[in-house]
């Protein structure tokens, strides 16, 4: 079913996942929508200590209507600010908006892992499209996903804006038709 939500998931170790975890069935992943209603991050993932905290694994959803028209924040459909890690598996996130990081802002994060996922149809006004990923951290890494029809309005990174001084891995995965 569709969720209209605007998660916020604070200093928490956490694993958000449709029936595709333990069926395999991929069907699962287009019928889970988490919709968050262009009013803000659909799933904002934080510290309040300002340490990394946390670990959030995300398995098997849709994740879209992130942001809002007012571009005043980053991350439309994912927002991550100072986390120890996170994991995407088998995830479609598309149809959000925001000033920074359509689909996905990360900013200190230790350890970013992305598995077979979809960036699609998202917008930056000013950078990263797709994504955008900065600060510290140990590791990005995109694997066996695709990275596409994004658009960034202003500077660049139409689909993907890697920043930072993490070890950034790209395996098996296209990144193709995005925009700036």
């Amino acid at each position: 079913g569709t969720y209209t939500e605007n998660l916020s998931v604070v200093d928490k170790n956490i694993h958000l996942a449709s029936l595709y975890l333990t069926t395999g069935d991929t069907s699962k992943i287009t019928s889970t929508i988490v919709y968050g209603g262009y009013v803000t991050s659909t799933i904002n993932i934080s510290s309040t200590s300002g340490e990394e905290a946390g670990s959030v694994k995300i398995t098997g959803l849709t994740i879209q209507g992130g942001g809002a028209n007012t571009f005043d924040h980053h991350g439309g459909a994912i927002l991550i600010n100072d986390n120890r890690s996170l994991t995407l598996r088998g995830c479609i996130i598309q149809g959000s908006q925001a000033s920074i990081g359509g689909g996905l802002y990360s900013n200190n994060t230790d350890s970013l892992m992305i598995h077979n996922s979809i960036f699609r149809n998202n917008y930056g006004n000013e950078h990263g499209g797709g994504l955008y990923v900065t600060g510290q951290g140990d590791y990005f890494m995109i694997n066996n996903s695709l990275v596409h029809d994004n658009s960034v309005g202003i500077f660049d990174g139409g689909g993907l804006y890697l920043d930072g001084n993490h070890k950034k891995i790209i395996l098996h995965t296209n990144v193709a038709y995005n925009v700036i």
